[in-house]
């Protein structure tokens, strides 16, 4: 897992080939992401994708630990602030993958970090994570994009 200042994400890019496509929407769409359609766009030919979605922010008891084996998740919050709880998924009891959503669901014990305009996550397939955790005990309104990068 890496977590860091959105201003460092360039030092990240040799790290895997699609990396500087996610880098290259985030620059084309800069000033303008709090403004797009909820979708998916495609962000190169290889397929690699931006994932635009708007929500309320939940708490911790409503959310789960979850990881995927086909794709490497760099999220970044556009609008608002969450909690992403973080664990390793060694360090999980697996409860089930689904292969048509590549997404897997964890029994575990989350740590958790707070993303909001400035910082960006990247999860590989060995990292549990619990996304859309409310930072407080309100729901807030939370935009955000993941990037989805083909393993």
């Amino acid at each position: 897992m890496i977590y860091d200042s959105l201003n460092n994400f360039g030092m990240y890019l040799c790290m895997h080939p699609h990396f500087a496509d996610a880098l290259a929407f985030l620059k084309k769409h800069e000033g303008a992401l709090p403004a797009l359609a909820s979708g998916s766009y495609d962000i190169n030919s290889s397929g690699a994708f931006a994932s635009i979605s708007e929500y309320e922010s939940k708490p911790e008891s409503e959310g789960f630990l979850e990881y995927h084996r086909n794709f490497i998740d760099i999220q970044v919050v556009v609008v608002g602030r969450e909690q992403i709880g973080i664990a390793q998924k060694d360090n999980c009891r697996d409860q089930g993958y689904l292969e048509e959503k590549d997404l897997g669901k964890l029994d575990g014990i989350a740590n958790f970090i707070v993303m909001d305009i400035t910082n960006f996550a990247i999860f590989f397939p060995q990292d549990a994570h619990m996304p859309q955790i409310s930072c407080s005990d309100k729901r807030g309104k939370v935009k955000k994009v993941v990037f989805k990068i083909p393993v």
